[in-house]
């Protein structure tokens, strides 16, 4: 029996197209091994081996205008945090740097403006992964939602249940927090936090904010959000 094909046969980066088509996978989509230390190096969720694929951000994959041209938000947020002894850039609300895991003991605990880093991961209820680093919109057909035209990533999610609207709900990152914001859907987007037993339904065009461990019911689909920053 000769030996099996590795899924991707060279490093990938945001110029090699060619290792994304060996892979077989959606484009602009990879195995999480090749994401983690470019993106979340010290976050668990996005070491594990076993998530099918995850979202590369990146401007080669970077949401496009009318026009063609990559939008400016996709390139990076610029927020005011604390960096820790390691120059990482934080939110000012933890006491550990979600990159690297010290103490934030700030010395001046003067806010600076850096570039966001990604708040985090979707983990959808069949292994795949999406990295949180910019707004994008949940559904059947994403593709054609308003906030796709204003920069957000359509992320298509399959749903067999019949539940799932053509644009569901709205990932927004705002400011260091994470939302979901149903957008008119027909069933609904609930939302279970941790420690809750019950789901909430979301207020269609009402921002939720979600905190780590917070799982999303959209149609017959279960995502839960995943992260380290906002950790105390």
């Amino acid at each position: 029996m000769p030996p099996s094909t590795p899924r991707l046969s060279k490093p990938f980066s945001t110029g090699q197209s060619e290792s994304v088509a060996h892979s077989g996978a959606q484009p602009g989509i990879v195995r999480p091994e090749h994401v983690a230390a470019q993106h979340l190096p010290d976050h668990p969720a996005a070491r594990d081996a076993d998530l099918e694929e995850t979202v590369v951000p990146g401007e080669a994959l970077a949401p496009r205008g009318r026009d063609g041209g990559v939008v400016a938000e996709a390139r990076g947020v610029v927020v005011k945090g604390f960096k820790c002894a390691r120059d990482h850039l934080n939110d000012p609300r933890v006491s550990f740097c979600a990159v690297c895991g010290i103490r934030m003991d700030q010395l001046t605990c003067i806010l600076t403006d850096g570039i966001r880093p990604p708040l985090g991961l979707l983990l959808l209820d069949d292994g795949t992964s999406f990295v949180l680093d910019n707004d994008c919109v949940l559904g059947r057909e994403p593709e054609h939602a308003e906030a796709v035209a204003r920069g957000a990533r359509p992320v298509r999610v399959e749903d067999h249940s019949g539940g799932m609207s053509r644009a569901h709900a709205e990932i927004r990152l705002m400011d260091w927090d994470v939302t979901v914001v149903d957008g008119g859907s027909t069933n609904g987007t609930h939302v279970r936090q941790p420690s809750h037993q019950d789901w909430t339904r979301a207020i269609p065009g009402h921002p939720v904010k979600l905190t780590p461990g917070a799982q999303i019911q959209l149609g017959g689909r279960v995502a839960t959000f995943d992260s380290q920053h906002g950790q105390l």
